[in-house]
């Protein structure tokens, strides 16, 4: 994921399959193409759609709250989600949410990768992850 991101930022600030580009598009500091920040703001329950299945969204909580959950309704999965939290989930399958939270301010910074950004630059998607490709990482 980490490369064909890395690749799609290259095509990009190349200017590849734009219309026109933007003095700022060589600044721009992730291999994710998409970034959202989330605000005092509940999330109601949703599924990434702009997403490919293997792609992971990596979040993270910031702030001064000091209570949140990060839902996953379909596993009956609540999880701790206090600032500094980082939490990698395929948003595209997994439906998500944060309904409330309490004890301050509540910021997620939401990074993403967009399909169709990488659909257009012709990048392939990555596969989903097999034991085979960490048993390489940690030897045999």
């Amino acid at each position: 994921m980490y490369d064909a991101g890395r690749e799609a930022i290259k095509e990009v600030q190349l200017g590849k399959e734009m219309h026109r580009t933007h003095e700022n598009v060589a600044l721009w500091p992730s291999v994710f193409t998409g970034m959202q920040i989330i605000a005092n703001r509940t999330t109601r329950y949703h599924r990434d759609p702009g997403a490919a299945s293997t792609y992971y969204d990596l979040l993270l909580s910031l702030g001064t709250h000091t209570t949140a959950d990060l839902s996953l309704p379909e596993f009956g999965a609540h999880l701790y989600y206090p600032p500094g939290s980082i939490v990698q989930l395929s948003g595209k399958i997994f439906l998500h949410g944060v309904e409330d939270w309490e004890g301050g301010e509540r910021i997620c910074l939401a990074h993403m990768m967009k399909d169709n950004v990488h659909g257009r630059l012709n990048i392939q998607r990555p596969t989903w992850p097999e034991t085979k490709h960490y048993k390489a990482l940690v030897g045999k």
